[in-house]
C-alpha cells in the first residue's frame, strides 16, 4: 500500500500526455489520482489494519457528498421531463474525488504502522519538488531539450516554467507547499534543496506561491520558537517584494481577479445554502472580465466550496479544520509534526489565491498533510 503511495506521489507530478491537443496535463493526472487511489484503497483489504480512525465532520462531509451526486446525478434521471434524459457529467468526476479523497484520509491514518512511514513521504515530496525546481530553472534560462520539440502543443499559452505542470503557477504552487517539509531535517542537502525550491519559485513570478512559501517558513520559525529568526524574514520579504515589484510591478495585482470573484459570489448567492452542485463551476463556463477568457475554477477555494456545495459544505469543511488545529494545540509538539503543520498552514494560504483543489497532485498533498497530522494527533 505504502509503496503505491509513493508511486502515486511521483506519477500525479510528471504524468503527462504531449501527442494530444486539449487538455495534456491535469485530465491525465486526474486519471492517474484515481486509478492508483483506488489501488491503495483495494490494498488496505489485504492486511490488518492499525488502529481507528473517525471524525464525524469527514463522516458528514461525504454523507452531503452522496446527497448532492443523487440530487444533481441522479434526480434528472428518474424525474424525465419531455422524455429527454439529462445527464449532469459534470458531476461524475469531482464528486468520485471527494469520496476517494476522504476515504484515502481514513487508509493511510488506519494503515500507518509507524511515523517513519511519512518521514519517507516527506522525502519524496521533498525529492520530487527538487527535480521540478531544476527543470523550471532550466525552463526558465531556455534550456530545455526534453519538450523542444513539443512547442507547437506545450508552449502555447503557458510560459516558460511549466514543467509537468502546463502551468507556470500550479509549478510554483507545488513547490511552494512542499517546502516547509525541507525545513524538518538539519542536513545540508536539504537546505540546499529549500534555496533552488526558493529561486524558481521567484522565477515563476507567482505571488500566492511566493507569499504561501514565506507563510511557511515564518510558521515554522514560531512553533520552533526562533523569534528573532522571524523579524529577519519578514523585514527581508517586504525588501524583496519592493524589489520584485520594482521588476514586475503587477506582481501583487489582483489584476481582474477581484471582478470576476464578485460575479463568482453573486451567482452563488442564488443556492447559497446547498450550493450548485460539485463540478458545476466549470459547467456555469464563467469568463475573466478582463481577458473574456473561460475560467475553470475561481482561483479562491472558498469561495469556490461556496459556490458548488453551499453554505453547508463550506460550514463542514471549516468545522474540520477548526476541530483539526484545536486538537493541534493540545498535542505534543514533535519536528516531523511542526514541518506538516508549517506545510499545511502554507497550503491553506495557497488555497486564498489558487485552486490546489482542484489539481490531482496539489490535492493529493493536501490529502496527505490531513493524514500525517491525524497520525501524529492520534499518538
Amino acid at each position: 500500500m505504502w509503496i503505491l503511495t509513493n508511486i502515486l506521489i511521483f506519477l500525479s507530478a510528471i504524468f503527462f500526455i504531449p501527442f494530444i491537443h486539449g487538455d495534456n496535463f491535469c485530465f491525465p493526472k486526474n486519471v492517474i489520482f484515481i486509478l492508483l487511489g483506488f489501488c491503495i484503497l483495494s490494498t488496505s483489504f489485504m492486511k490488518e489494519k492499525i488502529q481507528s480512525f473517525t471524525n464525524k465532520w469527514l463522516g458528514f462531509i461525504l454523507i452531503y457528498t452522496i446527497l448532492q451526486f443523487i440530487w444533481f446525478f441522479f434526480k434528472p434521471l428518474i424525474f424525465i421531463i419531455n422524455g429527454k434524459v439529462a445527464w449532469n457529467l459534470w458531476n461524475y468526476i469531482p464528486t468520485i474525488n471527494v469520496i476517494l479523497s476522504i476515504f484515502l484520509i481514513k487508509t493511510l491514518v488506519e494503515y500507518t504502522d509507524t511515523l517513519h512511514r511519512w518521514i519517507t513521504v516527506s522525502k519524496i515530496l521533498i525529492w520530487v519538488s527538487f527535480g521540478l525546481a531544476i527543470y523550471g530553472i532550466l525552463q526558465y534560462i531556455g534550456l530545455d531539450q526534453i519538450f523542444s520539440r513539443f512547442q507547437w502543443i506545450l508552449f502555447t499559452k503557458s510560459g516558460r516554467m511549466v514543467t509537468f505542470f502546463g502551468n507556470s503557477m500550479q509549478t510554483g504552487n507545488y513547490l511552494a507547499v512542499c517546502s516547509p517539509l525541507c525545513l524538518m531535517f538539519k542536513s545540508l542537502k536539504y537546505k540546499i534543496i529549500y534555496g533552488v525550491i526558493l529561486i524558481a519559485i521567484l522565477f515563476t513570478q507567482s505571488a500566492i506561491s511566493i507569499a504561501s512559501f514565506l507563510i511557511g517558513l515564518l510558521i515554522y520559525l514560531l512553533l520552533t520558537r526562533k523569534f528573532k529568526w522571524c523579524i529577519v524574514v519578514i523585514l527581508f520579504s517586504i525588501a524583496g517584494a519592493l524589489v520584485l515589484n520594482s521588476f514586475n510591478p503587477d506582481v501583487w495585482s489582483f489584476g481582474s481577479r477581484l471582478s470576476l470573484w464578485e460575479k463568482i459570489f453573486v451567482s452563488s448567492t442564488d443556492y447559497c445554502f446547498t450550493g450548485r452542485g460539485l463540478g458545476s463551476f466549470a459547467n456555469m463556463v464563467y469568463s475573466d472580465t478582463k481577458t473574456s477568457a473561460i475560467v475553470g475554477a475561481a482561483q479562491f477555494e472558498l469561495l469556490q466550496i461556496f459556490h458548488d456545495g453551499g453554505i453547508v459544505m463550506l460550514g463542514l469543511s471549516l468545522c474540520y479544520l477548526f476541530g483539526l488545529f484545536i486538537r493541534y494545540l493540545f498535542a505534543e509538539n514533535t519536528m516531523l509534526l511542526i514541518g506538516f503543520i508549517s506545510a499545511f498552514i502554507s497550503y491553506l494560504v495557497m488555497c486564498f489565491g489558487s485552486s490546489p483543489l482542484r489539481i490531482a497532485p496539489l490535492a493529493l498533498i493536501g490529502i496527505l498533510y490531513i493524514s500525517g497530522i491525524e497520525v501524529q494527533l492520534k499518538k
